[in-house]
Protein backbone atom coordinates (compact mmCIF):
# COMPACT_ATOMS: atom_id res chain seq x y z
CA UNK A 1 0.00 0.00 0.00
CA UNK A 2 1.10 3.15 -1.10
CA UNK A 3 0.59 7.05 0.50
CA UNK A 4 0.30 9.82 -1.75
CA UNK A 5 1.89 12.43 0.29
CA UNK A 6 3.73 15.41 -1.55
CA UNK A 7 7.61 15.78 -1.21
CA UNK A 8 6.99 19.73 -0.81
CA UNK A 9 5.60 18.85 2.88
CA UNK A 10 8.99 17.49 4.11
CA UNK A 11 10.42 20.80 2.72
CA UNK A 12 7.92 23.54 4.12
CA UNK A 13 8.53 21.93 7.72
CA UNK A 14 12.57 22.43 7.48
CA UNK A 15 11.20 25.90 6.18
CA UNK A 16 9.75 26.81 9.15
CA UNK A 17 12.19 25.50 11.28
CA UNK A 18 14.78 27.65 10.02
CA UNK A 19 12.56 30.75 10.28
CA UNK A 20 12.18 29.36 14.16
CA UNK A 21 15.62 29.62 14.44
CA UNK A 22 16.55 32.95 12.93
CA UNK A 23 13.33 34.59 15.10
CA UNK A 24 15.17 32.41 18.31
CA UNK A 25 18.47 34.12 17.28
CA UNK A 26 17.18 37.72 17.00
CA UNK A 27 15.46 37.83 20.09
CA UNK A 28 18.37 36.54 21.88
CA UNK A 29 20.74 39.60 20.10
CA UNK A 30 18.10 42.16 21.34
CA UNK A 31 17.80 41.06 24.59
CA UNK A 32 21.80 40.90 24.90
CA UNK A 33 21.81 44.25 23.22
CA UNK A 34 19.58 45.57 26.48
CA UNK A 35 21.20 43.72 28.56
CA UNK A 36 24.34 45.02 27.57
CA UNK A 37 24.08 48.79 25.89
CA UNK A 38 27.72 48.94 25.37
CA UNK A 39 29.87 46.67 22.94
CA UNK A 40 32.58 44.36 24.69
CA UNK A 41 35.20 45.15 22.09
CA UNK A 42 35.86 47.45 19.26
CA UNK A 43 37.23 46.91 15.89
CA UNK A 44 40.86 47.80 15.32
CA UNK A 45 41.82 50.32 12.57
CA UNK A 46 45.04 51.07 11.51
CA UNK A 47 43.57 54.83 10.83
CA UNK A 48 42.08 57.38 13.16
CA UNK A 49 41.97 57.16 16.86
CA UNK A 50 43.41 54.46 18.89
CA UNK A 51 40.89 51.63 18.91
CA UNK A 52 41.42 50.71 22.84
CA UNK A 53 37.98 49.22 24.01
CA UNK A 54 37.83 48.41 27.77
CA UNK A 55 34.83 47.59 30.09
CA UNK A 56 35.46 48.04 33.89
CA UNK A 57 33.59 47.25 36.97
CA UNK A 58 35.35 49.78 39.47
CA UNK A 59 35.95 53.05 38.23
CA UNK A 60 39.47 53.57 40.03
CA UNK A 61 40.69 50.32 37.10
CA UNK A 62 39.18 52.25 34.49
CA UNK A 63 40.56 55.52 35.28
CA UNK A 64 44.41 54.23 36.17
CA UNK A 65 43.90 52.15 32.56
CA UNK A 66 43.24 55.20 30.61
CA UNK A 67 46.51 57.41 32.62
CA UNK A 68 48.62 54.72 32.07
CA UNK A 69 47.95 54.09 28.46
CA UNK A 70 47.64 57.69 27.52
CA UNK A 71 46.82 58.47 23.39
CA UNK A 72 44.04 60.81 24.29
CA UNK A 73 41.63 58.10 26.28
CA UNK A 74 38.72 58.98 28.29
CA UNK A 75 36.93 57.20 31.01
CA UNK A 76 32.88 57.04 30.77
CA UNK A 77 30.51 55.71 33.25
CA UNK A 78 27.70 53.69 31.51
CA UNK A 79 24.35 52.09 32.92
CA UNK A 80 23.88 48.13 32.18
CA UNK A 81 20.29 46.89 32.35
CA UNK A 82 20.01 44.27 34.87
CA UNK A 83 17.38 41.42 34.09
CA UNK A 84 14.30 41.87 36.96
CA UNK A 85 16.45 44.59 38.29
CA UNK A 86 17.43 48.58 38.07
CA UNK A 87 20.62 49.26 36.31
CA UNK A 88 23.82 49.03 37.02
CA UNK A 89 26.90 51.22 35.91
CA UNK A 90 30.04 50.44 34.43
CA UNK A 91 33.07 52.05 33.32
CA UNK A 92 34.52 52.22 29.83
CA UNK A 93 37.83 53.25 28.42
CA UNK A 94 38.04 54.17 25.17
CA UNK A 95 38.69 57.44 22.71
CA UNK A 96 36.22 60.12 22.80
CA UNK A 97 35.77 59.46 18.72
CA UNK A 98 35.53 55.51 19.36
CA UNK A 99 32.69 56.53 21.96
CA UNK A 100 31.05 58.85 19.73
CA UNK A 101 30.41 55.98 16.96
CA UNK A 102 28.77 54.10 19.34
CA UNK A 103 27.05 56.22 21.42
CA UNK A 104 24.91 57.76 18.68
CA UNK A 105 23.87 54.29 17.36
CA UNK A 106 22.37 53.30 20.24
CA UNK A 107 18.37 53.68 20.86
CA UNK A 108 17.98 56.92 23.02
CA UNK A 109 16.53 54.91 26.55
CA UNK A 110 19.74 52.84 26.26
CA UNK A 111 21.79 55.52 25.77
CA UNK A 112 22.58 56.03 30.08
CA UNK A 113 26.26 57.29 29.64
CA UNK A 114 28.22 59.39 31.48
CA UNK A 115 31.82 61.42 31.22
CA UNK A 116 34.34 60.95 34.28
CA UNK A 117 35.93 64.32 34.85
CA UNK A 118 39.40 62.70 36.46
CA UNK A 119 40.70 64.01 39.77
CA UNK A 120 43.71 66.86 39.19
CA UNK A 121 42.84 67.20 34.91
CA UNK A 122 41.84 70.60 33.55
CA UNK A 123 38.72 71.07 32.64
CA UNK A 124 36.15 73.17 31.10
CA UNK A 125 34.12 75.63 32.97
CA UNK A 126 31.09 74.66 33.31
CA UNK A 127 26.99 74.73 35.36
CA UNK A 128 24.03 72.14 36.11
CA UNK A 129 21.71 74.46 36.34
CA UNK A 130 17.85 73.23 37.56
CA UNK A 131 14.86 73.47 39.28
CA UNK A 132 11.16 72.50 40.38
CA UNK A 133 8.76 74.30 38.19
CA UNK A 134 5.70 73.56 40.31
CA UNK A 135 7.69 74.81 43.38
CA UNK A 136 9.24 77.80 41.53
CA UNK A 137 5.87 79.31 38.78
CA UNK A 138 7.42 82.63 39.09
CA UNK A 139 10.82 81.39 37.75
CA UNK A 140 11.44 81.82 33.87
CA UNK A 141 14.91 79.58 32.85
CA UNK A 142 15.73 80.77 30.15
CA UNK A 143 16.09 83.85 31.57
CA UNK A 144 18.03 83.06 34.59
CA UNK A 145 20.06 81.30 32.61
CA UNK A 146 20.68 84.80 30.36
CA UNK A 147 21.88 86.73 33.61
CA UNK A 148 23.79 84.24 35.13
CA UNK A 149 25.77 84.37 31.91
CA UNK A 150 26.32 88.12 32.59
CA UNK A 151 27.10 87.46 36.13
CA UNK A 152 29.86 84.77 34.80
CA UNK A 153 31.59 86.82 32.11
CA UNK A 154 31.98 89.85 34.14
CA UNK A 155 33.40 88.08 37.26
CA UNK A 156 35.82 86.16 34.58
CA UNK A 157 36.65 89.28 33.48
CA UNK A 158 37.03 90.88 37.06
CA UNK A 159 38.77 87.89 38.63
CA UNK A 160 41.07 86.66 35.59
CA UNK A 161 41.09 89.24 33.26
CA UNK A 162 39.61 86.39 31.28
CA UNK A 163 37.38 87.74 28.63
CA UNK A 164 34.45 85.20 27.40
CA UNK A 165 31.87 85.51 25.33
CA UNK A 166 28.36 84.35 25.12
CA UNK A 167 29.00 82.72 22.37
CA UNK A 168 31.56 80.63 24.11
CA UNK A 169 29.40 79.00 25.91
CA UNK A 170 27.61 75.38 24.50
CA UNK A 171 24.05 74.87 26.66
CA UNK A 172 22.02 71.35 27.04
CA UNK A 173 18.94 71.37 27.52
CA UNK A 174 16.98 68.08 28.95
CA UNK A 175 14.08 70.43 30.54
CA UNK A 176 10.68 68.81 31.22
CA UNK A 177 7.07 69.70 32.40
CA UNK A 178 7.92 69.53 35.90
CA UNK A 179 12.03 70.15 35.67
CA UNK A 180 13.87 72.88 34.35
CA UNK A 181 17.44 71.57 33.38
CA UNK A 182 20.34 73.18 31.54
CA UNK A 183 24.07 72.48 30.99
CA UNK A 184 26.34 75.46 30.12
CA UNK A 185 29.77 74.27 29.06
CA UNK A 186 32.44 77.35 28.20
CA UNK A 187 34.37 77.03 25.47
CA UNK A 188 36.75 79.38 25.44
CA UNK A 189 40.25 78.79 26.20
CA UNK A 190 40.56 81.29 28.40
CA UNK A 191 37.77 79.08 31.16
CA UNK A 192 39.96 76.50 31.66
CA UNK A 193 40.34 75.55 35.12
CA UNK A 194 43.44 73.30 36.73
CA UNK A 195 40.49 70.62 38.03
CA UNK A 196 36.90 70.64 38.42
CA UNK A 197 37.72 71.62 42.46
CA UNK A 198 39.00 74.92 41.44
CA UNK A 199 36.18 75.49 39.10
CA UNK A 200 33.89 74.62 42.15
CA UNK A 201 35.38 76.92 44.19
CA UNK A 202 34.92 80.00 41.78
CA UNK A 203 31.39 78.59 41.32
CA UNK A 204 30.69 78.75 44.59
CA UNK A 205 32.32 82.37 45.10
CA UNK A 206 30.41 83.91 42.32
CA UNK A 207 27.27 82.59 43.85
CA UNK A 208 28.42 84.01 46.94
CA UNK A 209 28.66 87.12 45.23
CA UNK A 210 24.86 86.61 43.43
CA UNK A 211 23.66 86.03 46.79
CA UNK A 212 24.67 89.44 48.58
CA UNK A 213 23.96 90.96 45.01
CA UNK A 214 27.87 92.34 44.82
CA UNK A 215 27.91 91.60 40.88
CA UNK A 216 27.49 95.29 39.74
CA UNK A 217 26.40 94.26 36.08
CA UNK A 218 23.29 93.02 37.43
CA UNK A 219 20.37 94.58 39.70
CA UNK A 220 19.48 93.33 42.84
CA UNK A 221 15.96 92.02 42.06
CA UNK A 222 18.06 90.25 38.94
CA UNK A 223 20.65 88.70 40.99
CA UNK A 224 17.97 87.20 44.15
CA UNK A 225 16.07 86.03 40.96
CA UNK A 226 18.77 83.33 40.56
CA UNK A 227 17.57 81.61 43.46
CA UNK A 228 14.75 79.25 43.77
CA UNK A 229 13.12 77.36 46.45
CA UNK A 230 14.12 73.64 46.64
CA UNK A 231 11.92 70.50 47.80
CA UNK A 232 12.91 71.05 51.46
CA UNK A 233 11.25 74.68 51.47
CA UNK A 234 15.09 76.28 51.45
CA UNK A 235 16.19 78.99 49.09
CA UNK A 236 18.74 77.99 47.25
CA UNK A 237 20.78 78.49 43.69
CA UNK A 238 19.78 77.09 41.06
CA UNK A 239 23.07 76.07 40.27
CA UNK A 240 23.83 72.72 41.37
CA UNK A 241 26.98 73.18 43.77
CA UNK A 242 27.44 68.89 44.25
CA UNK A 243 28.98 68.31 40.32
CA UNK A 244 32.32 70.09 41.63
CA UNK A 245 33.42 66.52 43.06
CA UNK A 246 36.41 64.56 42.99
CA UNK A 247 35.86 62.03 39.51
CA UNK A 248 32.49 63.44 39.34
CA UNK A 249 30.37 61.58 36.33
CA UNK A 250 28.73 64.59 34.06
CA UNK A 251 25.92 63.25 31.71
CA UNK A 252 26.97 62.96 28.29
CA UNK A 253 25.20 64.79 24.80
CA UNK A 254 22.33 63.07 24.01
CA UNK A 255 22.02 60.68 26.98
CA UNK A 256 19.30 60.08 29.37
CA UNK A 257 18.81 59.42 33.11
CA UNK A 258 18.36 55.45 33.35
CA UNK A 259 14.81 54.87 33.26
CA UNK A 260 13.60 57.99 31.66
CA UNK A 261 13.98 58.97 27.63
CA UNK A 262 14.30 62.92 27.92
CA UNK A 263 18.38 63.20 26.55
CA UNK A 264 20.27 66.54 26.45
CA UNK A 265 20.04 68.20 23.33
CA UNK A 266 21.04 71.39 21.80
CA UNK A 267 18.79 74.23 23.88
CA UNK A 268 17.11 76.99 21.84
CA UNK A 269 18.69 80.02 23.38
CA UNK A 270 22.54 78.28 22.68
CA UNK A 271 24.11 80.50 20.65
CA UNK A 272 27.88 78.24 20.38
CA UNK A 273 28.65 76.98 16.88
CA UNK A 274 31.60 74.26 16.29
CA UNK A 275 33.93 75.17 13.80
CA UNK A 276 32.39 72.01 12.52
CA UNK A 277 29.02 72.01 12.21
CA UNK A 278 27.86 68.65 13.10
CA UNK A 279 26.64 66.28 16.07
CA UNK A 280 30.38 64.69 16.73
CA UNK A 281 31.69 68.22 16.97
CA UNK A 282 28.99 69.08 19.67
CA UNK A 283 29.54 65.78 21.70
CA UNK A 284 33.46 66.58 21.64
CA UNK A 285 32.51 70.14 23.20
CA UNK A 286 30.06 68.43 25.43
CA UNK A 287 32.90 66.94 26.98
CA UNK A 288 34.33 68.75 30.21
CA UNK A 289 37.86 67.57 30.54
CA UNK A 290 38.32 66.56 26.35
CA UNK A 291 40.40 69.17 24.18
CA UNK A 292 41.06 68.69 20.83
CA UNK A 293 43.90 70.98 20.78
CA UNK A 294 45.86 70.23 23.71
CA UNK A 295 48.14 73.39 22.81
CA UNK A 296 45.66 75.56 22.55
CA UNK A 297 45.33 76.05 26.58
CA UNK A 298 47.91 78.33 27.16
CA UNK A 299 46.79 79.15 31.12
CA UNK A 300 45.41 76.93 33.61
CA UNK A 301 42.95 79.04 36.40
CA UNK A 302 42.89 78.35 39.63
CA UNK A 303 40.66 79.46 42.31
CA UNK A 304 41.26 77.26 45.59
CA UNK A 305 39.13 77.71 48.69
CA UNK A 306 42.23 78.53 50.73
CA UNK A 307 45.86 77.88 50.03
CA UNK A 308 46.79 74.94 52.05
CA UNK A 309 44.19 73.31 50.37
CA UNK A 310 43.16 72.12 53.21
CA UNK A 311 40.19 73.99 54.42
CA UNK A 312 36.59 71.46 54.43
CA UNK A 313 34.67 74.97 54.86
CA UNK A 314 34.16 77.95 52.34
CA UNK A 315 36.64 80.77 53.10
CA UNK A 316 35.35 84.07 51.40
CA UNK A 317 38.53 85.73 52.03
CA UNK A 318 40.91 83.73 50.46
CA UNK A 319 39.62 83.63 47.52
CA UNK A 320 41.22 86.73 45.97
CA UNK A 321 43.99 85.29 43.45
CA UNK A 322 44.87 89.08 42.04
CA UNK A 323 47.95 88.06 40.02
CA UNK A 324 48.95 84.99 38.45
CA UNK A 325 51.06 83.62 35.98
CA UNK A 326 53.39 81.09 34.17
CA UNK A 327 56.66 82.85 33.47
CA UNK A 328 58.54 84.31 36.51
CA UNK A 329 57.09 85.98 39.10
CA UNK A 330 57.43 89.90 40.44
CA UNK A 331 59.43 87.99 43.36
CA UNK A 332 62.39 87.00 40.99
CA UNK A 333 64.61 85.93 44.20
CA UNK A 334 61.66 83.59 45.27
CA UNK A 335 61.48 81.96 42.13
CA UNK A 336 65.02 81.08 41.67
CA UNK A 337 64.69 79.75 45.83
CA UNK A 338 61.89 77.40 44.66
CA UNK A 339 63.19 76.32 41.45
CA UNK A 340 66.31 75.13 43.32
CA UNK A 341 63.67 73.47 45.97
CA UNK A 342 61.64 71.42 42.80
CA UNK A 343 65.15 70.45 41.01
CA UNK A 344 64.18 68.17 38.86
CA UNK A 345 61.20 69.92 38.19
CA UNK A 346 59.91 73.27 37.12
CA UNK A 347 57.42 75.84 38.30
CA UNK A 348 54.36 75.24 36.76
CA UNK A 349 52.55 78.48 37.37
CA UNK A 350 52.02 80.61 40.47
CA UNK A 351 49.39 82.40 42.22
CA UNK A 352 49.28 85.71 44.51
CA UNK A 353 46.85 85.84 47.24
CA UNK A 354 46.78 89.29 48.00
CA UNK A 355 44.91 89.29 51.80
CA UNK A 356 47.11 86.69 53.12
CA UNK A 357 50.57 88.39 51.07
CA UNK A 358 51.16 84.37 49.73
CA UNK A 359 52.53 83.15 46.50
CA UNK A 360 51.23 79.44 45.62
CA UNK A 361 53.86 77.78 43.02
CA UNK A 362 52.36 74.34 41.68
CA UNK A 363 55.23 72.21 40.35
CA UNK A 364 55.96 70.38 37.60
CA UNK A 365 58.26 67.29 36.89
CA UNK A 366 58.75 66.45 40.49
CA UNK A 367 56.31 65.14 42.66
CA UNK A 368 57.60 64.32 45.95
CA UNK A 369 55.86 64.83 48.47
CA UNK A 370 57.28 65.38 52.06
CA UNK A 371 53.83 64.46 53.60
CA UNK A 372 54.26 60.67 52.77
CA UNK A 373 58.13 60.35 51.71
CA UNK A 374 57.67 59.33 48.01
CA UNK A 375 56.23 60.49 44.87
CA UNK A 376 52.48 60.84 44.43
CA UNK A 377 51.54 59.04 41.11
CA UNK A 378 49.37 61.72 39.97
CA UNK A 379 48.92 64.61 42.40
CA UNK A 380 50.70 67.69 42.01
CA UNK A 381 52.83 68.96 44.85
CA UNK A 382 52.96 72.63 45.55
CA UNK A 383 55.02 75.63 47.66
CA UNK A 384 53.65 78.36 49.62
CA UNK A 385 55.33 81.02 50.78
CA UNK A 386 54.55 83.75 53.44
CA UNK A 387 55.88 86.77 52.27
CA UNK A 388 55.24 88.60 55.75
CA UNK A 389 57.03 86.11 57.70
CA UNK A 390 59.37 85.13 55.34
CA UNK A 391 58.30 81.24 55.45
CA UNK A 392 57.35 78.46 52.99
CA UNK A 393 56.57 75.10 53.43
CA UNK A 394 55.53 72.27 50.74
CA UNK A 395 52.14 70.32 50.57
CA UNK A 396 50.32 68.83 48.08
CA UNK A 397 47.18 68.34 45.96
CA UNK A 398 46.35 65.14 47.80
CA UNK A 399 43.33 65.98 50.36
CA UNK A 400 44.64 63.05 52.89
CA UNK A 401 47.84 64.80 53.01
CA UNK A 402 48.89 67.42 55.34
CA UNK A 403 51.27 70.15 54.96
CA UNK A 404 54.37 70.36 55.41
CA UNK A 405 56.52 72.44 58.32
CA UNK A 406 56.61 76.04 57.64
CA UNK A 407 60.46 76.99 57.36
CA UNK A 408 62.68 80.18 57.03
CA UNK A 409 63.67 81.25 53.53
CA UNK A 410 67.41 82.15 53.61
CA UNK A 411 67.80 86.12 53.90
CA UNK A 412 69.68 85.94 50.44
CA UNK A 413 66.51 85.47 48.64
CA UNK A 414 64.82 88.13 50.73
CA UNK A 415 66.76 91.79 49.52
CA UNK A 416 63.35 93.55 49.94
CA UNK A 417 62.76 91.89 53.32
CA UNK A 418 65.82 93.11 54.13
CA UNK A 419 66.19 96.34 53.31
CA UNK A 420 62.87 96.88 55.20
CA UNK A 421 64.19 95.62 58.49
CA UNK A 422 67.50 97.92 57.90
CA UNK A 423 65.38 100.93 57.70
CA UNK A 424 62.90 99.97 60.58
CA UNK A 425 65.99 99.90 62.60
CA UNK A 426 67.15 103.24 61.29
CA UNK A 427 63.79 104.67 62.19
CA UNK A 428 63.63 106.33 65.82
CA UNK A 429 60.78 104.81 67.96
CA UNK A 430 58.86 108.22 68.47
CA UNK A 431 56.55 106.96 71.64
CA UNK A 432 60.04 106.36 73.45
CA UNK A 433 61.30 110.20 72.82
CA UNK A 434 61.81 111.45 76.05
CA UNK A 435 59.09 114.90 75.42
CA UNK A 436 59.59 118.00 76.84
CA UNK A 437 57.64 119.53 79.98
CA UNK A 438 55.23 121.93 79.40
CA UNK A 439 52.95 123.58 81.24
CA UNK A 440 49.80 124.19 79.54
CA UNK A 441 48.78 126.95 81.29
CA UNK A 442 51.99 129.09 80.51
CA UNK A 443 51.03 128.36 76.63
Amino acid sequence: MSLNIPASSFYQKNKNKRLLDIEEKLEHAECQLKRKPIPQDFPISLLGPPANWKIFTKQDEALNYAQENGMGLMTFAFEERVPDSGGRRKYLTTHPSQMWIRHKSRPIEERCTYEVIPQSSKCKLYFDLEFSKPLNPQSSGEKMVELLIKATTYTMQEVFDAEVTESDILILDGTTETKFSQHLIFQSQNAVFQDNIHAGSFVQYLVNQLKESKVPNLSATEQQSLFINNDKGNTVSFCDLGVYTKNRNFRLFLSTKFGKNVPLIIAKNNSFRPALSNNEALFNASLISYFEDEKSVHQLLTFAKDVSGKSKHHDQKSLDPTLNGYKMSPWNEIDDFIMKLATPGTIHHWVYYEQSETIVYVIQGNRYCSSIGREHKRNQIKYVVNLPNATYYQTCFDPDCTRGVAQTIPPEYLPWHNLMGDLDAQTPDFDSVKKPNVNVASI
